[in-house]
């Protein structure tokens, strides 16, 4: 995802492999937003924050909020905003998947949502999939049922493999 002067990023993240409940074994042992974690600890606060921000229930209106205030700054240049849904973490309930959908739904006409996911099981259809842009994330040892859900949901596929590694 490529931040140019046409594009302005809002990215929402959350805690590393703890809100992933899908996470697998090599998902978890390569993860970069935990070697992050360490580097910086300004992101484990900001994303410890963020955490307790999700669990609210009013955290819908909050996220609707901050994002109009953020397409106020990014039409001021000129620029769409697109959100970027966990550059670390990700969707760790059904309740809080929904919660994204509600955002999704006030802003979705002015606003590109994305996101890469392992939570299969809090999406139920290829429209909730679609409504923010999810992408299947997969490593070699996610389970073919996985890799099953993602198709039936109509999602693309994501890996951090290289071509070279896939071939």
């Amino acid at each position: 995802l490529k931040k140019t002067a046409r594009d302005h990023w809002y990215i929402f993240n959350l805690p590393a492999v703890i809100t992933c409940p899908g996470a697998t074994p090599d998902c978890i042992k390569y993860c970069y937003a935990r070697k992050a974690e360490k580097m910086y600890p300004s992101a484990n606060k900001r994303r410890a924050i963020n955490f307790i921000t999700a669990v609210q229930s009013d955290f819908a209106e909050r996220m609707i909020y901050t994002l109009y205030v953020e397409l106020y700054a990014a039409e001021k240049r000129g620029a769409r905003l697109n959100v970027r849904i966990h550059e670390s973490g990700d969707f760790f309930s059904r309740e809080y998947f929904e919660k994204w959908l509600t955002v999704a739904a006030e802003l979705n006409t002015v606003v590109s949502f994305w996101n890469y996911t392992k939570s299969f099981d809090f999406i139920y259809s290829p429209a909730e999939a679609a409504a923010i842009n999810s992408r299947g994330s997969i490593w070699a040892d996610t389970k073919p049922a996985d890799v099953e859900k993602i198709a039936a949901l109509n999602m693309p596929i994501y890996t951090a493999y290289t071509a070279e590694e896939i071939a």
